[in-house]
């Protein structure tokens, strides 16, 4: 999808204590727990998780 302002919606499922959403280009690392939603502008940055 092209557009800008589509978001990419990522919950952690199934056993696990943590993660991280990493946004390179901002050298951001956000931390996910279980039970949280992060919605991210995927089109605009790239990320890794």
């Amino acid at each position: 999808n092209d557009n800008k302002v589509i978001y990419a919606y990522i919950f952690a499922v199934s056993d696990w204590k943590s993660g991280e959403f990493c946004i390179p280009q901002l050298e951001i690392k956000i931390p996910v727990y279980p039970g949280q939603v992060l919605a991210v502008l995927t089109r605009v940055l790239a990320s890794v998780s």
